[in-house]
């Protein structure tokens, strides 16, 4: 978890020396999300590749099979293992929102079994779960997922863990601090 004592290692490309991917990239996200995410301040130095985690963050966090509440129960899960507070505190913010109950935001930061009423979230919870351990899922898990997700949104369960993953582990190494709490969320 990140230390309040340490600085951040983001460095920050200045807007006069971007280059024009780069600045491209940069008014997408300020078009399409109000905001540069933290993450994209750190990928930004890698243009291309942070072309490409645009477009697949967008997609996962807009247009996928998975609801909302279902992707952040994903995104929190994801946290939890790769010890990243940031990504936790941030989207347990908007897991609020979405009406996830306390409770099972709170269980799933303790590392346990969340009390989820929709059968689908479990499923979710229970698969996201499992794809961090060493043996595959269960044929039983397995065959539940597809019947209540069907292969497209288990696709898309496990790139949202790949995606999350690469946010966990660059916002761990760059020391992001956790954002005051907005009036908006």
């Amino acid at each position: 978890m990140s230390d309040a004592s340490t600085p951040s290692r983001i460095s920050e490309i200045p807007r006069d020396q971007l280059s024009a991917q780069q600045r491209d990239i940069m008014n997408r996200l300020l078009r399409d999300r109000g905001r540069v995410p933290t993450p994209f301040k750190i990928w930004l130095h890698s243009s291309t590749l942070a072309d490409h985690l645009e477009g697949l963050g967008e997609f996962l966090t807009s247009r996928s099979t998975l609801t909302p509440r279902e992707a952040k129960i994903v995104i929190l899960w994801m946290a939890v293992h790769w010890h990243a507070d940031y990504v936790f505190k941030v989207h347990a913010r908007e897991a609020r929102v979405l009406g996830l109950a306390e409770n099972v935001i709170e269980a799933i930061g303790a590392g346990r079994s969340p009390p989820l009423k929709s059968s689908r979230e479990q499923i979710v919870y229970e698969l996201v779960r499992q794809s961090a351990v060493l043996e595959p899922a269960s044929d039983d898990l397995f065959e539940s997922a597809i019947e209540e997700l069907g292969h497209a949104g288990v696709a898309e369960l496990l790139a949202t863990c790949g995606y999350f993953t690469a946010v966990a582990l660059a916002t761990k190494l760059y020391r992001v601090k956790i954002p005051p709490i907005r009036s908006e969320l």
